[in-house]
Order: C-alpha cells, then structure tokens, then sequence
C-alpha cells in the first residue's frame, strides 16, 4: 500500500504541474474531485461483480490509487488557493488552515471507523458523499463566480 500511495503521489505531481500550465487551478481541483468521484465509483461497481478474490484485491487497489491521484490533484490547489489572500500571515495561517484540515480529516476516520461493517461497499460510499458535497461546492463557486463577474 505504501508503493501505492508513493505512485500516486509521482503521478499526481507531474500531473498537476502540467494541467497548472494549461489552466488556472480551479479547474485543475474540478478535475482531481472528477477522478475521485469516478474512482469511488468504480469501486463500488467492482463490489456488486461477482470477481475472483485476487481480481478483486487488484479492482480495490487501482480504485484506491486514481482515489488517492484524484485527492492529490485536488487537494494542495484547495489550500494554495485557500491561503492567496493571507500571504501576509501565510505562516499562522496555514497552520490554522492544517489544524482544520487534520480535524476534519480525524472526524471522517471516526465516522468511516464508526459506520464501518466489515464490508467494502461502506469506504467508496462514504467517499462519494463527500465527493458529491465537493462537487455542489464547485458548482456553486463557479455559478456564483459567474454571476459576480457580471456586476
């Protein structure tokens, strides 16, 4: 698993720095959620096919992997995003915006640990709530950010 994570960390870097140079970073964050959110649900389809255990195991881990390029596409943009108009206090800050950050983090750990029934199917669905929540979060930025522009 740490493999895994080491990959799609390498990935989602190179990744990033390219779509940076094509486009501004809110579309580059729609993109890393889009990949989430298709990879969770991926992950929930392979649950409902009947599969051999090894294909499964191997369904899982690249689920898991285009979950993780996803976060990490989208995720550093949110807080570099977050912290444009505090650089005079990026130092506080970011340290405010990381306890936040590592709080949510924690809640979702315990929900995820509490909701949890030794099934497959309950990670991919508590991550596409999430997802759909940050996907209706982008939607509205933009819509909003349309209508302001028009002022």
């Amino acid at each position: 698993m740490g493999c895994l994570v080491a990959s799609a960390t390498m990935i989602v870097a190179w990744i990033s720095s390219k779509s940076l140079k094509r486009e501004n970073a809110i579309l580059t964050i729609r993109k890393g959620v889009f990949i989430s959110f298709i990879s969770t649900l991926f992950l929930m389809v392979t649950m409902f096919i009947p599969l051999s255990h090894t294909n499964e195991l191997i369904a899982y881990i690249l689920g898991v992997f285009f979950l993780l390029v996803g976060i990490g596409i989208s995720l550093p943009n949110c807080l570099s995003l977050a912290l444009v108009n505090f650089s005079k206090t990026a130092g506080t800050s970011g340290a405010i915006l990381s306890l936040g950050y590592y709080l949510i983090v924690s809640l979702c750990t315990i929900i995820i640990g509490m909701t949890h029934t030794g099934s497959l199917l309950v990670f991919p669905v508590f991550c596409s709530i999430i997802l759909i929540i940050a996907l209706s979060f982008i939607y509205f930025l933009k819509n909003n950010d349309m209508n302001s522009s028009q002022f």
